[in-house]
C-alpha cells in the first residue's frame, strides 16, 4: 500500500499527538517524587555530553555527507552494486524507493526528540515543592546523554563498516544519489537507534518516577510501537535494509537503558578501606540490588590474606564469600 506525504506525515504525528495526549491524563494518576530519577555528576556527565555533542556536530561539519566516494561493494555490468553479495533477507528489499515514507520516518525522529521531553516537563509540573525544574533538568539531561551517547555509536559504526544503502542497489532510487557519502553509511540505522534511545532512555525515567503507575506499561507499548514503525519506515523508504533497522533499534535500545540505569538515584556504591590486625579490608557499600531501603549490602574484598573482624578468611584469589546487610 503506497502513502502520500500528506498520509505518511499525518500517520505519524497522530501517534505523537496520541502519546502526548494520553500522557497527560495518565500522569494525573501518581505524583512523581519530587527528587530526579537520576544523579548527575557536573564533571563527568557534563563532559560527556559537551564531548558527545561536539563528535556529532564535528562529523557533520567535516565530513559532508553530500560529497562522493566510491562504494565498497561489487559492481554490476549496469555500474550498481551487487544484491548477489547481500543476504536473501536483506537482499528482498532491494528496489524500493519511497519518500513519503522517508518523509514519515524523519516526522517520528523529530517526535522522539521533543515527546520525552514534553513528558518529563509536564511531569516536574506535578511537583509542589519547587523541585521540578530540578527534577526535569537532571532526568532531561540523563536522557539526552543516552541519545547521544548512542549517536556516537552509530556513527562510529556507520564510518568503520561503509555499507552502502539499498539505493546503491537499484536504479529505482534517482541516479544522483550513486556514490554520495550519505548513502554509504547504511549501517546501522540512525534512525532506529536515535528513536529506540531517546524512547527506551524516558520509558525507563517514567518507570523511576512512577513504579506503581498504569502508565508506565502505556509508555512501554508506544515506545516499542515508535520505534518499530521507524524501523519499518526506513526499510519501506529504501533507506536501509531489515538487518540496519533491527541492529540500530537494538544498539539504541541498550544503550537508552543502560546509561539511565547506570546513573539511578538509588544506585550508590562507596568503596572505603579499613585496616585489622594482619591484613586489610575493602568494602563497596551501597545499594547493589533490589532489597528493603533500610539496608545497606556491604561486600568485603581484599588484595591480599586476611582475616575479617567476622572471622571470615579472604586470599586474593577468592571472590567475596559472604554479603551481609546492616
Amino acid at each position: 500500500m503506497a502513502y502520500g506525504v500528506v498520509e505518511s506525515a499525518s500517520l505519524v504525528s497522530a501517534w505523537i499527538d496520541i502519546m502526548s495526549l494520553a500522557f497527560s491524563w495518565l500522569l494525573g494518576w501518581s505524583t512523581a517524587s519530587a527528587e530526579p530519577a537520576y544523579e548527575f555528576d557536573p564533571v563527568i556527565d557534563g563532559g560527556l555530553l559537551a564531548t558527545t555533542a561536539a563528535i556529532s556536530l564535528v562529523e557533520r561539519k567535516l565530513l559532508p555527507r553530500d560529497s562522493t566516494v566510491s562504494p565498497m561493494c561489487s559492481l554490476t555490468p549496469d555500474g550498481l552494486c551487487d544484491p548477489a553479495d547481500l543476504h536473501p533477507i536483506d537482499a528482498a528489499v532491494v528496489g524500493r524507493w519511497n519518500e513519503d515514507w522517508a518523509l514519515a520516518t524523519d516526522v517520528a525522529l523529530v517526535g522522539s526528540m521533543t515527546l520525552p521531553y514534553a513528558i518529563l516537563a509536564m511531569d516536574s509540573l506535578r511537583i509542589k515543592d519547587g523541585q521540578g525544574f530540578r527534577s526535569f533538568a537532571v532526568d532531561s539531561a540523563i536522557v539526552m546523554e543516552s541519545y547521544l551517547i548512542s549517536n556516537v555509536a552509530v556513527v562510529t559504526l556507520k564510518y568503520a563498516m561503509r555499507r552502502p544503502r539499498p539505493t546503491q542497489y537499484t536504479n529505482q532510487a534517482p541516479a544522483e544519489l550513486f556514490g554520495q557519502l550519505e548513502h554509504q553509511l547504511s549501517f546501522p540505522s540512525g534512525h532506529s537507534a536515535a528513536v529506540a534511545s531517546a524512547m527506551s532512555a524516558t520509558t525507563l525515567t517514567y518507570w523511576l518516577r512512577h513504579p506503581e503507575s498504569p502508565g508506565r506499561w502505556a509508555l512501554l507499548a508506544s515506545s516499542v510501537g515508535m520505534t518499530s514503525l521507524t524501523a519499518v519506515g526506513r526499510v519501506q523508504a529504501g533507506k536501509h535494509f531489515p538487518s540496519d533497522v533491527v541492529t540500530g533499534a537494538l544498539l539504541g535500545g541498550a544503550i537508552g537503558l543502560i546509561v539511565p540505569w547506570l546513573h539511578r538515584a538509588d544506585s550508590k556504591v562507596q568503596p572505603s578501606v579499613s585496616w585489622a590486625p594482619g591484613g586489610g579490608v575493602m568494602l563497596l557499600s551501597g545499594d547493589l540490588g533490589p532489597h528493603p531501603a533500610s539496608e545497606t549490602r556491604r561486600l568485603s574484598l581484599s588484595a591480599h590474606p586476611i582475616v575479617h573482624p567476622n572471622g571470615h578468611a579472604f586470599t586474593q584469589e577468592s571472590r567475596p564469600i559472604q554479603t551481609n546487610y546492616r
